[in-house]
């Protein structure tokens, strides 16, 4: 038996229960939360459990949640991403502006379906 293990069957159980805590309430401080609530609640920030990435999801004046990636695997930047995001949604929506830009497909069938509404309105 070497010193350390003589020590430790000597050492009072609560010692060691303490040592077990301090490892647990270290590992927790290391640990980074699954979901981070930011602008009063408005923004919210989280991990998918499949990916390295955090995820951003706010809630525009539209009642609808909007759902981006933050491209980013660092807590302190995906925060100032996601910011950014959410800050800018906002200013669009401010200036009646699309809050997301639009794919040329996307423009191309709202348009043909405009232009085929309007077809069939002259026809009738």
């Amino acid at each position: 038996m070497t010193n350390s293990q003589v020590v430790r069957q000597n050492e009072p159980i609560s010692a060691t229960v303490a040592t077990s805590r301090q490892r647990t309430l270290a590992s927790l401080l290391l640990t980074q939360p699954s979901v981070l609530l930011l602008r009063d609640g408005e923004l919210v920030l989280y991990r998918r459990t499949r990916s390295l990435l955090y995820q951003c999801r706010f809630k525009l004046a539209d009642g609808k949640w909007h759902r981006y990636s933050t491209h980013k695997a660092s807590l302190e930047n995906a925060i100032a991403a996601a910011c950014d995001m959410y800050d800018e949604a906002r200013y669009r929506q401010k200036l009646g502006l699309a809050h997301k830009t639009h794919s040329f497909a996307q423009i191309a069938a709202i348009t043909l379906a405009e232009m085929r509404n309007k077809l069939t309105q002259a026809k009738a």
